[in-house]
């Protein structure tokens, strides 16, 4: 967690040092330090979820060693609760505070939501008047509800397939959805294009 990289030292490839179109040596000294556990988080500005239900979204335990890559996506997994609830904007500013003699981390994370959104118009376009329907029909997010960022994935995945197999629409369709985020109205619209 606590990583030192030195200045850079550069030296020419030349073994002369006086010609640098043989390129050049560019070297940093890394010294990785301690490792951390991670010793908890603490929430401020969450108004939309309790604190529990943010620290039970990420993938981390006390004691748990607070790698980079693991603390990256459990701030991405906060940024997916968020857009499940309509939560579009979540803006996430964590800072950690070490306990060097325990060899412990805790996280202070800030969070500004920013606007809710609400799903607006889903528009389907690429097959017959009949199909769009179903596949309308399929889409569970109706207009006013509070917009699921994750749910377009689940569409295409399950419910658009399991309509398209209904309507026996047996061909490979090429899908091509596309959203529009109105940050005025906060209303997201759909548009599912099938080739």
């Amino acid at each position: 967690m606590q990583v030192h990289v030195s200045a850079p030292q550069v030296s020419l490839k030349d073994q002369q040092n006086s010609d640098a179109s043989a390129g050049i040596v560019v070297k940093f000294d890394v010294t990785s330090g301690p490792q951390y556990n991670f010793n908890g988080i603490t929430w401020s500005g969450n108004q939309a979820m309790t604190g529990d239900a943010l620290t039970k979204a990420i993938d981390f335990k006390p004691g748990d060693l607070a790698r980079q890559n693991k603390l990256d996506l459990a701030w991405l997994q906060v940024r997916h609760a968020y857009g499940k609830i309509g939560y579009l904007q979540a803006e996430l500013d964590v800072n950690p505070e070490f306990d060097a003699a325990q060899h412990q981390v805790i996280f202070h994370a800030a969070i500004a939501e920013g606007p809710q959104y609400h799903m607006g118009e889903l528009t389907i376009s690429g097959v017959s008047e009949p199909l769009a329907a179903k596949l309308k029909a399929a889409w569970k997010l109706h207009p006013g509800d509070v917009y699921d960022d994750t749910y377009l994935k689940t569409y295409l995945q399950v419910d658009a397939p399991s309509a398209l197999k209904a309507g026996a629409a047996a061909k490979a369709w090429a899908i091509n959805p596309s959203s529009t985020v109105n940050s005025q109205t906060h209303v997201v619209n759909i548009e599912v294009q099938f080739r």
